[in-house]
């Protein structure tokens, strides 16, 4: 990322709270949430194993359908993932991915406030300050 995530966050809240426009807003709301998906190294280095292996047996199922072999269904990726985390050597994302529910949980909250100091609930019209 270009700035650290703390960085986008900030300008996040500050366009949040300047923005009363729905639409821009639920993009804002979006990437504020989305952010949390960005690995920090740490998490990175924990769970590249694990998704490096399972995009190396992915790849190789499907180039075997590919190569006439059965089509690869959903039920099939799920059985390779399963595959893929009884694999000893291969850290389990599982607790790094139960962080970033929280931390997008956690987000999800601050929207909440974020809107009530934005767009107060009131019978007054709300005028985008952008539009001006």
């Amino acid at each position: 990322m270009p700035f650290p995530k703390n960085v986008i966050r900030r300008a996040l809240v500050s366009a949040l709270l300047a923005n009363w426009d729905q639409n821009k807003r639920k993009a804002l709301e979006q990437g504020f949430i989305s952010l949390e998906t960005f690995l920090t190294q740490e998490e990175y280095e924990q769970a590249s194993p694990f998704f490096d292996t399972l995009m190396e047996e992915e790849s190789r199922i499907l180039n075997w359908s590919q190569n006439g072999g059965p089509i690869v269904d959903e039920d099939v990726r799920e059985k390779i993932r399963r595959l893929a985390i009884k694999i000893p050597e291969m850290p389990d994302p599982t607790p790094i991915m139960a962080d970033i529910r929280a931390r997008q949980q956690t987000r999800l909250e601050q929207i909440r406030i974020l809107r009530d100091i934005a767009c107060p609930s009131t019978d007054e019209p709300r005028v985008d300050r952008h539009n001006d």
